[in-house]
């Protein structure tokens, strides 16, 4: 959720009303984190991990529902549009494209021989082949996405 938000708000798809930072995962919001709390308590989402060791699947409940009407027909286009988009992809290359387009938007890094060892120093797990591949899916997904 946090990376589909990120990604929906960097590339200027939508008005995210959530501030991200570069956290353990990759881009981060409190707020957000906060907001889906509320909706769990409430009863308008259900949380469910489906594999011990990655974050969680959200699923809207009836109640949910009500709240996603308020949405125009806009937004519910973008966001699903951005979600078939990143359906393939699992938690770390979402974490390493989120980070390369952390670091390229809202850094406003666009050299790559200044983005990959940027991304290395955050992400210093994952191999540089491996972050130039994120970054080379990160681009694809901009241009995909911003036509």
């Amino acid at each position: 959720m946090h990376k589909h938000l990120f990604i929906t708000r960097a590339l200027g798809l939508a008005d995210i009303p959530f501030d991200f930072e570069l956290y353990h995962y990759g881009p981060y919001s409190f707020e957000l984190d906060g907001v889906l709390a509320e909706m769990e308590m409430f009863g308008e989402l259900n949380k469910r991990y489906r594999k011990a060791g990655y974050g969680p699947s959200y699923e809207i409940t009836s109640l949910g529902e009500e709240a996603l009407a308020q949405l125009g027909a806009e937004e519910i286009d973008v966001s699903a549009t951005v979600a078939a988009k990143l359906a393939r992809l699992d938690s770390a290359a979402l974490e390493l494209i989120a980070t390369c387009l952390y670091v390229e938007l809202v850094e406003g890094e666009s050299d790559d021989d200044v983005i990959v060892p940027r991304v290395k120093e955050i992400k210093p797990k994952y191999s540089v082949s491996r972050i130039e591949w994120a970054l080379g899916q990160a681009r694809r997904l901009r241009n995909d996405l911003q036509r």
